[in-house]
């Protein structure tokens, strides 16, 4: 299973969909050193960190970029929503890199994205 970092603008945020959590990354040491485990492929202790899930209401839909409009349940999963407008086909450029949670295997696409201090 794959984890994403994502740049949402004002902050980075690890999407780990197996375990149904993400986790924004503040300026703070236990974020510096959840993101850095990450990049380098490590064990990473996502316990310092607070988790958090996306809320959907019932009726919510999703359109695509065709304005063909998806519905969670009926025309796609939670799995494919989250692949499809949070992830890539449909994010915009916020993909800054991706981690096989197995192999600890990560890909960067945007390392400008990566610049975090320390508080």
């Amino acid at each position: 299973m794959s984890e994403y970092l994502i740049n949402s603008g004002e902050f980075n945020m690890i999407v780990c969909p197996a375990d149904k959590a993400y986790y924004i990354l503040n300026d703070d040491r236990a974020s510096t050193e959840t993101l850095q485990e990450f990049l380098d492929g490590e064990k990473v202790q996502y316990h310092r960190l607070k988790p958090l899930w996306f809320k959907y209401r019932a009726d919510e839909s999703w359109q695509d970029l065709n304005k063909k409009e998806y519905r969670l349940g009926k025309e796609l999963s939670e799995a494919e929503l989250i692949d499809r407008f949070v992830l890539k086909a449909f994010n915009f450029g916020s993909l800054v890199a991706v981690r096989d949670s197995q192999t600890g295997a990560v890909k960067i696409f945007k390392r400008d994205k990566l610049k975090m201090s320390v508080r």
